[in-house]
């Protein structure tokens, strides 16, 4: 018993510290995450004909974040996360577009700051 006391503050530390960042909405200020954390994007997404789907624009300094994947997931009515590394310390902006065939639907902003 005392063993699974003693690995038990280790094991909350070890969960906490991969816990992952979500940003929900662009709202213009700036979200502040730590060096070697990871985040993500959550971005609603339709499936629907017409709808457009999110895609990220590459633009950003990639020796300040970098770009791990996306993940689509259908309930809800659909969203797609986008899974980035903050890597060093920085600022930068992360852009996506909502495009449809080749029109432009939408675009929004994130500005993270690593420190």
């Amino acid at each position: 018993m005392k063993k699974v006391l003693l690995l038990l503050p280790i094991f909350l530390i070890a969960c906490s510290s991969s816990q992952e960042i979500e940003f929900e909405k662009s709202t213009g200020q700036t979200n502040t995450v730590a060096p070697n954390s990871r985040f993500h994007i959550n971005l609603s997404e339709d499936h629907k004909v017409g709808s457009g789907l999110w895609s990220v624009d590459h633009d950003y300094d990639n020796t300040i974040v970098s770009y791990v994947n996306s993940i689509y997931n259908s309930s809800n009515g659909g969203n797609v996360n986008f899974n980035f590394e903050a890597l060093e310390a920085g600022k930068t902006e992360i852009h996506f577009t909502k495009s449809f065939a080749r029109d432009t639907l939408e675009r929004v902003t994130f500005v993270v700051e690593v420190k």
